[in-house]
């Protein structure tokens, strides 16, 4: 890094924000479920990311740099907010059902922070868990029993019996 020049990380993080926008904009609407809302959120993490370019140690990591910056701007706009949202990120090309599973909508948004993410990365963005573990700075060993408790977790939420009043 010692090589680069704020002005050549600006325009690394500008090069980077051209190529992969809708995933960082998927990520926000994940968070808000708001389309004004995720490009604010989007605007203000790349001004941040601007702002604080020189942070920036390994520059072939300037997307999950980016991406985690995208990530902790839209938890602290829901914290913020006290914004009650179920995450949903969405694959390139597909379109939200218009019947949505609102069982399992109800146990995602049941789990914890950490185990909601993992749920999300996994099967909604489809990642590896090498991919995870770099996305979100974490041990794969770690990542791997987040989920599996996530999974847990999500089995029991949606096979108890619902009472209705």
């Amino acid at each position: 890094m010692d090589t680069m020049t704020p002005t050549t990380v600006e325009q690394l993080i500008a090069e980077c924000l051209q190529l992969h926008y809708p995933v960082f904009y998927r990520l926000a609407y994940s968070y808000v479920r708001n389309e004004q809302d995720a490009m604010d959120l989007v605007q203000e993490s790349v001004y941040k990311a601007m702002k604080h370019c020189h942070e920036l140690r390994e520059p072939q990591y300037v997307r999950t740099w980016l991406y985690q910056i995208v990530r902790n701007e839209s938890i602290s706009f829901l914290r913020k907010n006290k914004y009650a949202s179920v995450p949903l990120v969405l694959a390139d090309g597909e379109q939200e059902d218009h019947y949505p599973d609102v069982d399992l909508q109800l146990a995602i948004k049941q789990l914890n922070c950490g185990e909601r993410m993992v749920v999300i990365l996994r099967f909604f963005e489809g990642l590896s868990f090498q991919q995870m573990a770099e996305r979100l700075q974490e041990n794969i060993n770690t990542i791997k029993s987040r989920l599996y408790r996530a999974l847990q977790k999500l089995r029991i939420f949606i096979e108890e019996p619902k009472v209705i009043l």
